[in-house]
Order: structure tokens, then C-alpha cells, then sequence
């Protein structure tokens, strides 16, 4: 925030920006996104990927074709907002050494008990 005389400007810029990607230990397996508190997510395949990511919530089930959204080289990025975690989805990859890469917006590493 910057005050120029009697007036405060709120900065464009967000407080927190995280980066990272995740991989799956197995193709087949569905693995948890990491804990990270966030509002709007961005998410963008590795350009190096050479198959499917799937990317969905799971409900007891493995996330895959089936029930979840495809993420694939040459999509642009998959916008998402209003999670409170990043933890509440999920990803299956069908080339294990495809790398789902995401951006986290107004997000902080979340509190662990």
C-alpha cells in the first residue's frame, strides 16, 4: 500500500505467489495436490509431457478419463477459482514422467497443526 497525501492506493500486486508442479509415483495412480491455501490457481501441463494428465476430485475413487478433466500439451491454462486448497483435487497421469506444473495466486503455505 502506498499513501500519497490523503490517499491509499492498494498495490496491484498479491501478497503471495507460489510455484511448483507435482508428478505421480505410477502411471494409474491418483495423487493428492499439495496443502497450499489458495484462491485462484493456474495450471498448465510441462511442455515436455507426452500424454494425458486427469485432473478431478476425488471422491474414493482413482481420478482418471472417466470422471476428471484432461490436461494435455497445448491447452492454455486451466484457470480455477475459489478452492481454499490446493489439496481438495487430485491428478492421474498417463506417462509417468509427464509434470503437471501450477501457479498459486493470493495462496500461503497452509498452517499444519
Amino acid at each position: 500500500m502506498t499513501n500519497q497525501g490523503n490517499d491509499i492506493q492498494q498495490e496491484p500486486y498479491r501478497k503471495w505467489v507460489l510455484t511448483g508442479h507435482i508428478t505421480v509415483p505410477a502411471t494409474g495412480t491418483h495423487t493428492q495436490l499439495p496443502d497450499r491455501l489458495a484462491t485462484r490457481v493456474y495450471f498448465k501441463p510441462h511442455p515436455d509431457n507426452t500424454g494425458h494428465i486427469w485432473l478431478g476430485q476425488s471422491t474414493g475413487v482413482d481420478v482418471g478419463s472417466f470422471n476428471a478433466w484432461p490436461v494435455e500439451v497445448g491447452d492454455g491454462p486451466l484457470v480455477l477459482e475459489g478452492l481454499r486448497n490446493l489439496n481438495v483435487l487430485w491428478v492421474n497421469f498417463d506417462v509417468l514422467a509427464d509434470r503437471l506444473v501450477w501457479l498459486v495466486m493470493d495462496g500461503e503455505i497452509a498452517e499444519t497443526a
